[in-house]
C-alpha cells in the first residue's frame, strides 16, 4: 500500500480525500501521524 502525506490539519479535508483514495489502495497520512508541524511563512 502506498502512503500519501496530506499536508493539512483540517480533518474534514483529510476524511474527504481519504474516502476517495480508499478504492485506489492509498493510505492518507497527515503531519499529525508523523509528529511533524509545518510552519508556513508569508
Amino acid at each position: 500500500m502506498k502512503q500519501v502525506l496530506f499536508a493539512t490539519s483540517n480533518p474534514s479535508k483529510v476524511k474527504r480525500f481519504s474516502n476517495k483514495s480508499h478504492k485506489k489502495v492509498i493510505e492518507v497520512i497527515t503531519t499529525k501521524d508523523i509528529n511533524t508541524e509545518i510552519k508556513i511563512e508569508c
